[in-house]
């Protein structure tokens, strides 16, 4: 006959294996609830994280520039300024090119030709208009518009003239194009170039 207290000491054992097992089955069931929680939460980050990404790639690191930094203007598109004009392109000198003129069909036409011969040339930007905001952003503006010569006349005597022309010219340049080098070649280029200077309240003249 077995004895009582034997029996009675292996059903306590077996009772607590099994309450044992049944702790150790809770604790592992929490702890792959807790990891599986986890694996969500990363999964959900890296979702937020991946679905912002082309926006901080495409995040602006500068603000873009206006003009390429290659901008030449021309004023006037008689001979001498196309003749300007003309030489900048195939020389590559810029990378834009503005022309300026009170005569909107010549112009026009100008401008037309010029982007025609781009065929045989480098990429350059051509723009034309009577408004000096076309010019904006110039590092180098070449006046070569002024008064013409009329037969007898001396260069001298186009002083006049020519400073009441540049009164509109000059200080519409250095508005749009404040950190410009102005070259004159209208005549009498000497004064004029002094003229253009007290004009555009430039520091320095060469």
């Amino acid at each position: 006959m077995a004895n009582p207290k034997a029996v009675m000491n292996t059903k306590t054992k077996t009772k607590s294996r099994a309450t044992t097992t049944s702790v150790h089955s809770t604790q592992c069931s929490g702890g792959h609830s807790t990891a599986a929680a986890m694996s969500d939460d990363l999964v959900e980050s890296y979702r937020i994280k991946m679905a912002s990404l082309p926006d901080q790639l495409m995040s602006e690191v500068q603000p873009a520039l206006t003009t390429s930094g290659g901008k030449v203007t021309v004023v006037g598109v008689g001979q001498v300024g196309m003749a300007c004009a003309f030489s900048l392109l195939t020389q590559h000198i810029c990378s834009e090119l503005a022309l300026v003129d009170v005569a909107a069909d010549k112009l026009r036409g100008e401008m037309m030709d010029l982007q025609h011969g781009l065929t045989f040339l480098r990429n350059v930007k051509i723009e034309a208009s009577t408004d000096y905001s076309v010019s904006a952003g110039s590092r180098l503006v070449i006046v070569t518009a002024g008064a013409r010569q009329r037969e007898g006349e001396s260069r001298l005597s186009l002083v006049q003239r020519n400073v009441d022309i540049f009164k509109g010219i000059i200080p519409n340049l250095v508005k749009h194009s404040p950190n410009c080098i102005i070259l004159v070649v209208s005549n009498p280029v000497d004064i004029m170039t002094y003229v253009t200077w007290r004009l555009s309240g430039l520091l320095n003249i060469f």
